[in-house]
């Protein structure tokens, strides 16, 4: 997802920055296993990476959306929702 204005520069720092972050997750999984368990490991794991995308999310709410809460499933979504989830 391009953004106006983005240099090429700009552009290739975003895909060097992505993939140092993929690769380091190998990295810090190797390291986190001998440490955590499974579960306690995978819960970590989401709870940080909920600390960067729930901001993300909110920056994105735009007035008029749903009250302006973006991302706001409806009743009728959640079946899916929840076995999507299992």
């Amino acid at each position: 997802m391009e953004h106006r204005g983005d240099s090429n520069g700009y552009v290739y720092l975003k895909l060097v920055m992505v993939t140092m972050f993929w690769g380091g997750t190998f990295i810090s999984t190797r390291i986190a296993a001998q440490t955590f368990g499974p579960f306690t490991g995978a819960a970590y794991r989401y709870g940080i990476a909920l600390l960067f995308l729930i901001p993300l999310a909110l920056m994105q709410a735009r007035p008029g959306v749903q009250g302006g809460v973006p991302f706001l499933p409806r009743a009728r979504h959640l079946p899916m929702i929840l076995l999507l989830g299992l």
